[in-house]
């Protein structure tokens, strides 16, 4: 190879085209004949950019492919944990009672403690009423962000992750608990013998099967 050999620009241009055209096979084969078999450092430089290029692609692919079939092996696994049907209806009546529970004992603990203090009527039943709304949902949330599990949850063997498996934030599980009232029996069914209920499809969140405690990270 001459060193004092140089491209000119359109010759330049035009080699980093052919190579750009070329196979796989023949880049590879091409590089893994060294310098020796080019006519000039330039083609040298290009041929070996171009092998560069190529390899780091393939890289990418690759790894792209393994967070995908990663990916699929979660989500699977996400179905075949996914509660049983009953299991859904024993713990939602069970955890709508206690929540409803905690909440009127909320609000009438509110409602007697502003009457107590002279507040008219009006203001009085608004106070009961925002008492029993943030009792009885952040019965939930409380939890569920700290246990990814009501207490009834916890001895049914139920657990609540997003769709990756993840521990669900705070912003996904009070959006959660605040559609639950709403879509509480209005399940999505999946398969037979599954359910998806619908504040689980809105929010990305499902009830499985409880597994051991992982190091996860949390999901927002």
């Amino acid at each position: 190879m001459s060193p004092e050999l140089r491209l000119s620009e359109s010759e330049h241009e035009a080699l980093r085209l052919r190579y750009a055209g070329l196979s796989d096979f023949d880049v590879v084969a091409m590089h893994d004949a060294g310098p020796p078999g080019l006519a000039s450092p330039d083609a040298w430089e290009l041929l070996d950019a171009e092998y560069r290029r190529r390899s780091l692609a393939g890289s990418e692919a690759e790894n792209g492919a393994e967070a995908y079939l990663e990916a699929e092996r979660q989500h699977e696994a996400i179905l075949e944990a996914t509660a049983p049907v009953l299991a859904r209806l024993v713990q939602g009546l069970l955890d709508a009672a206690i929540a409803a529970f905690i909440g009127f004992a909320a609000a009438l603990g509110v409602g007697v403690a502003s009457q107590a203090a002279g507040l008219n009527a009006d203001l009085s039943a608004a106070l009961a009423v925002i008492a029993f709304l943030a009792v009885s949902v952040g019965y939930q949330v409380w939890f569920e962000f700290r246990d990814q599990a009501t207490p009834v949850m916890r001895q049914l063997g139920l657990q609540v992750v997003t769709t990756s498996g993840q521990r669900p934030g705070a912003l996904r599980l009070i959006f959660r608990a605040l559609l639950r009232p709403v879509i509480m029996f209005g399940p999505f069914w999946y398969a037979v013998g599954r359910t998806w209920w619908g504040q689980d499809v809105l929010t990305g969140t499902r009830v499985v099967v409880l597994k051991p405690p992982t190091a996860a990270g949390r999901d927002a």
